[in-house]
């Protein structure tokens, strides 16, 4: 084996050792910032101590709650009103007392707020009580208490409804699986327009049993009271938000309507053991924020895992600007220090290195001109003349390399020329599919003429054979004009006409076009589509189109249960799936049931049949709105399809 030279060595010696000057330079200026650390510990560790204080009075407020309503639920009057209640059912079944229950519901339903019976029920005891709590400024607000078959004892206001039956909050306390007083997650309550905590009890009498249910809302700004106002630093805040990141409190903001921090950020901030750090927060902007935390500790929340943080937040960079302008000094004395070790060590680098390399890289360019029987010829004594050698030989197999190259552009060339031909003859089947198309759905109109003469004529043996054939007629037009479409996506013709829409009024539109089939089949369909416009730059026909794709297969693959559209907006595009609980899509399809070749591969007598050509053309469509489809399913639970699309957006570049 050949013995490589080693003089070169020494000259990478030399450039290490400038580098290695340099990072000691460096590395003296950056433990200038150790000093740092002390001074930005005690900065952080007061504005520790101020979210703490608040996350104490918050965590106050909801436990003086509780314990109003831990009174609350124990007054006598309260438990006499609903023991009153039970006794009504004494001696029937739950089912039987359900139904007494909903037959007076109905009639509450109906009864204007002025109605005798309305009045009365507002005018109890247990209502006047549950009124004069909501009414003492607890924060409270919204009451309802009713007894063990699920009927309004009393409430502290209108109740949309008399049964609670069917509720969860109520079935958990009847139950018996949520004893004492618990929390739960944060509702929006329309009519007031109010964020709030539920809170549910359990109504227990002597013996302890339980004879009723209690729920009242707790304002989510009644716990926000310690944190208005409060400022720190030039635009430090205190916030509230939830184990999600999201704003529970910020001046200005609405609840929930925005997020402090990604999850992931918030999860990393909340496994800092000191209670501060710096991060990236959604609602402050570009740069990093210097926040500390404080948890509420509230039982009724840690209970339900619920979980509430007070955060003090601040730019870092204006809270850490003093530290850090005295850092930027020391790290430009430190590089200028630096650049004049560089020039030093340069000057004995370009003696001994740069000038071989220049000679070599002379020869290399006569190779790279195509001069492949040029070589390099540099006797330096060291690994670059080895690096000289192996550049020879590589000019050497170089040569047998571009004849093989020459070969394959021509092979090129004639596969070039055969996808153009392929083109040509896909344009003209289109031309010809379009005309047939024209043509059945002339023959379409003209078979439906000659039935209604037919049902004039009463002639209903050629009634019958004319409806049979318009329907065959029928069914060949939907496969052609799919046909249609596939071949306008693969050659690059399909047009869009892309203008801004909103995607709710699209899937209604849809819906009230597939809803009959759907209820037809016995299956049920949900809709599950958030409040707001969500706008989309969009061909409203051809978005359709895919619903009646994506729907006509899951009621098709579907014998019985739930056909369910959701729609879920992302940060800058429309997430919507169309789920079903049919039979499922066998693993090995999942990968290829958007290739219409592949599927080919498929027997026309599997449960597969026919599926593909309609996922290919809504894959084409959704890709040429720049967006991405996908499937998921299980034999168990059935399909899913799901498709994103981006939002509108005014800059029409993001549209084409």
């Amino acid at each position: 084996m050949q013995r490589h030279k080693q003089g070169i060595g020494l000259k990478i010696t030399v450039i290490v050792a400038a580098a290695t000057l340099i990072f000691l330079i460096v590395s003296v200026g950056l433990s200038y910032f150790c000093l740092f650390d002390p001074l930005k510990n005690e900065e952080m560790n007061s504005r520790k101590a101020m979210a703490s204080l608040m996350s104490g009075s918050i965590t106050g407020i909801i436990d003086s709650q509780a314990e109003f309503v831990k009174v609350s639920v124990s007054t006598e009057a309260l438990r006499w009103a609903v023991e009153s209640s039970n006794s009504k059912y004494n001696g029937t079944d739950a089912e039987a007392a359900k139904r007494s229950i909903l037959s007076v519901d109905s009639e509450w339903l109906k009864s204007a707020d002025d109605h005798p019976s309305i009045q009365e029920f507002l005018g109890n005891r247990a209502s006047l009580f549950l009124r004069s709590t909501a009414e003492q400024g607890s924060g409270l607000f919204n009451i309802v208490v009713a007894d063990r078959y699920g009927a309004l004892v009393g409430a502290s206001y209108r109740a949309p409804s008399i049964y609670c039956g069917n509720e969860d909050w109520f079935r958990g306390i009847v139950s018996g699986t949520n004893p004492g007083i618990l929390c739960k997650e944060a509702i929006l309550d329309e009519p007031s327009g109010k964020w709030a905590f539920p809170i549910v009890s359990a109504i227990i009498n002597d013996k302890g049993e339980v004879i009723g249910a209690y729920k009242a809302l707790m304002d989510i700004s009644a716990l926000s009271k310690p944190l208005e106002g409060f400022g720190v630093g030039k635009g430090g805040k205190a916030v509230l938000v939830d184990g999600r990141g999201y704003l529970i409190f910020y001046p200005g903001i609405k609840p929930f309507s925005n997020k402090f921090c990604e999850y992931n950020e918030l999860k990393k901030l909340l496994s800092v053991t000191s209670g501060y750090s710096v991060i990236e927060t959604a609602y402050m902007g570009k740069g990093k924020t210097a926040v500390a935390f404080s948890p509420i500790t509230s039982p009724i929340l840690s209970n339900k895992g619920i979980r509430l943080y007070v955060i003090v937040s601040e730019s870092s960079r204006e809270l850490f600007y003093p530290l850090n302008r005295l850092a930027f000094k020391i790290a430009v004395f430190s590089m200028i220090l630096a650049l004049l070790v560089l020039i030093a060590a340069w000057a004995v680098f370009k003696s001994s290195f740069t000038s071989p390399v220049r000679k070599l890289l002379d020869d290399v360019k006569r190779l790279g001109e195509g001069k492949l029987d040029s070589r390099v010829n540099i006797k330096t004594g060291d690994e670059m003349e080895d690096l000289g050698t192996a550049l020879n030989n590589a000019a050497q197999n170089l040569g047998h390399i571009m004849s093989s190259i020459k070969m394959l552009d021509k092979e090129r060339a004639e596969c070039k020329i055969t996808q153009e031909r392929f083109e040509k003859e896909s344009i003209g089947l289109l031309s010809l599919m379009t005309q047939i198309h024209r043509l059945l759905l002339d023959v379409d109109k003209g078979v439906e003429t000659a039935t209604q003469e037919a049902v004039k004529s009463k002639n209903d043996k050629q009634r019958m054979e004319l409806e049979s054939l318009r329907s065959r007629s029928s069914g060949l037009i939907k496969s052609l004009e799919k046909e249609i479409y596939a071949v306008k996506i693969e050659t690059g013709n399909l047009v869009c006409d892309m203008q801004p829409k909103d995607f709710r009024d699209i899937i209604k539109e849809s819906v009230f076009a597939f809803e009959p089939a759907i209820r037809e089949k016995g299956l049920s369909l949900k809709l599950d589509i958030p409040a707001g416009k969500l706008n989309i730059c969009a061909d409203a026909q051809k978005i359709k189109l895919i619903f009646t794709i994506l729907v006509d297969d899951a009621v098709r693959f579907t014998n019985k249960g739930v056909i369910e559209i959701a729609v879920k907006e992302l940060h800058d595009s429309v997430e919507c799936s169309v789920s079903d609980t049919g039979e499922g899509i066998p693993a090995e399809l999942q990968k290829r049931i958007f290739d219409r070749h592949q599927m080919r591969e498929v027997s026309t007598q599997g449960p597969e049949a026919g599926r593909s050509l309609g996922l290919f053309i809504a894959k084409g469509i959704i890709e040429m709105h720049k967006g991405k489809i996908w499937v998921t399913s299980d034999p168990q639970t059935g399909t899913k399809f799901t498709f994103i699309l981006p939002k509108y957006t005014e800059d029409p570049q993001k549209h084409i």
